[in-house]
């Protein structure tokens, strides 16, 4: 018998309300990881890993960290957008407060307060993916003096607006007489410091094979590496 995760879920809520709430769990949940990763990495006190990354591979790693912040930006603007845009129903946690009234009357009060608060504190994103990652803002890309300023988007804000979607979801969770430990205890899952490990370690092992080249000590296994693909 093939195992539905959602299905606890929808034993708690119902139907409707256990899909929605599983899915924008599994929303934030990657998006937690993929945060972790780029806080590691790049983030507050990353200076020694940030120049063990340029060292590495810098025109490789400056894509990797535009790839996850602009996918942060856009994640959290998925996950609180209006739930309806031109008729179109979207998953959101602005569905949330509706859904939890049916089952709850009147729970959903305090879901759609954090819902909204939530959706404030994504503004700055909002404003990114809607003039420069979902669409290209004519003035900031060629009157650039005539254009306004994106909001500024940092780490810490992305790790807000995360934390007030994980409230608005444990939220739903304590209207059900349950409690969460939220879609954010991701750290288990970080790969951000195996990855700082390996290139440490090779950075450290090329160098060596460079010091025997260089004194004329090159073993075979120098040599075969120098000539392998992978």
């Amino acid at each position: 018998m093939q195992y539905e995760p959602a299905k606890f879920y929808q034993d708690i809520m119902g139907s409707e309300l256990g899909q929605v709430y599983w899915e924008l769990g599994g929303q934030l949940f990657t998006l937690s990881s993929i945060y972790a990763d780029c806080a590691y990495l790049f983030g507050d006190n990353s200076e020694g890993r940030v120049e063990l990354l340029n060292k590495a591979a810098h025109r490789f790693f400056w894509k990797v960290q535009q790839t996850f912040e602009s996918e942060l930006m856009l994640g959290i603007c998925r996950l609180t957008d209006p739930a309806q845009n031109m008729k179109k129903n979207n998953l959101t946690v602005m569905k949330l407060a509706d859904l939890v009234n049916i089952g709850v009357p009147g729970a959903g009060t305090q879901v759609a307060v954090l819902a909204k608060k939530a959706t404030a504190l994504t503004d700055f994103a909002r404003d990114w993916r809607n003039r420069w990652l979902a669409h290209t803002d004519y003035d900031l890309s060629v009157s650039k003096s005539e254009a306004t300023a994106l909001k500024l988007a940092t780490l810490e804000k992305i790790d807000a607006a995360l934390t007030a979607v994980d409230n608005t979801l444990k939220a739903v969770m304590s209207a059900y007489k349950f409690s969460s430990s939220g879609f954010r205890i991701i750290s288990e899952y970080a790969a951000g410091p195996s990855l700082i490990s390996i290139l440490d370690e090779g950075l450290q092992a090329r160098e060596l094979r460079i010091e025997r080249a260089e004194m004329g000590n090159a073993t075979d296994e120098d040599m075969a590496f120098h000539t392998r693909r992978i």
